[in-house]
């Protein structure tokens, strides 16, 4: 058996850094935190031919095997300060190879000073029930409340008439009321795009031949219906004409009252590449802590000097 008997406490200072990418290339800031650790030993009572027996026991149904840390087979009183501390360095020292890498990246890109930047205001999701960032756009002149993913393509948001949909803040969003709103033909680049940006191949519909969408996401949720496009504004000034983006008819999962959800992927069909001639293929991110109130900031375009992440697609 083996025992972790509490030592001396003391503290322990951990280095961290903080990895920002700037238009202008890396810079990294360092802080210091100071953490209270035990220092601990690990002591082995009997032989280490003990290691090498399995106990196994079945309990209400359920399979229970003996499980033992590694070093405490060793049969040597280790301290496990020390093994800490150890890898703290080993982690520090990745993390300088990192930042030297990335130096040498970003140094070699030019971002254009010039390309316009546009600031949207992103809060946790927390307060419709989602625990996803959100920000609010407007589409066709409505506003919508959607979930910003940074891991998929394809924008969406509800549409009436709804086969199935979840409960959401704001009001649904209908098409038939919008004079800019179009769908995509089946024959169209875009709808040939899906099957890249989603994993799904569209479907051609009749009556018009529009294209229809499928997404599936890892968590079981799921989005169906017709991609469309519309006028979207983001933040106050800028227009993104004939954006295209999923018209969903059939929705459910873990959507909280968001109306959709837009997709800031490497595909063409991401917000990020239909608005690259505008703002060159970069987006910059500032995440609020998770408090309802509180609130952080996406950033489309190259001006990243408020403190985010800057990432640029090519």
């Amino acid at each position: 058996m083996v025992r972790a008997e509490p030592f001396f406490p003391e503290k322990l200072f951990l280095v961290f850094s903080i990895l920002a990418i700037f238009d202008n290339g890396v810079q990294c800031f360092q802080g210091k935190k100071v953490l209270g650790m035990h220092k601990f030993q690990w002591k082995q009572e009997s032989n280490s031919s003990t290691c090498l027996s399995q106990k196994t026991r079945w309990e209400n149904g359920a399979t229970i095997l003996e499980m033992k840390h590694k070093d405490s087979c060793s049969g040597k009183i280790l301290d496990w300060d020390k093994k800490l501390q150890k890898h703290l360095i080993m982690d520090d020292f990745q993390l300088r190879t990192l930042q030297s890498r990335m130096k040498s990246i970003i140094s070699g890109r030019n971002i254009d000073d010039s390309v316009d930047s546009t600031l949207i205001p992103l809060t946790s999701g927390i307060r419709i029930q989602t625990l996803n960032y959100i920000v609010t756009l407007e589409l066709g002149g409505r506003k919508m409340t959607v979930i910003v993913d940074t891991g998929s393509d394809l924008s969406w948001v509800q549409c009436q008439p709804c086969k199935r949909c979840y409960n959401q803040q704001d009001p649904v969003f209908n098409p038939s009321t919008s004079p800019s709103y179009q769908t995509v033909l089946c024959s169209s680049p875009a709808c040939q795009s899906l099957e890249f940006a989603t994993g799904n191949s569209g479907v051609c519909g009749s009556n018009p031949p529009t294209c229809n969408y499928v997404v599936n996401y890892g968590d079981g949720s799921y989005t169906r219906g017709e991609l469309s496009m519309e006028h979207l504004n983001l933040g106050s000034s800028t227009t993104v004409n004939n954006f295209i983006f999923g018209c969903g008819r059939n929705n459910q999962g873990l959507f909280g009252g968001a109306s959709g959800l837009v997709g800031l992927g490497r595909s063409s069909l991401s917000l990020i590449s239909q608005t690259s001639a505008m703002f060159g293929g970069v987006f910059s991110y500032c995440l609020p802590i998770t408090e309802a109130e509180s609130s952080g900031s996406l950033i489309m375009g190259g001006n990243s000097s408020r403190g985010s992440t800057s990432t640029k697609f090519r």
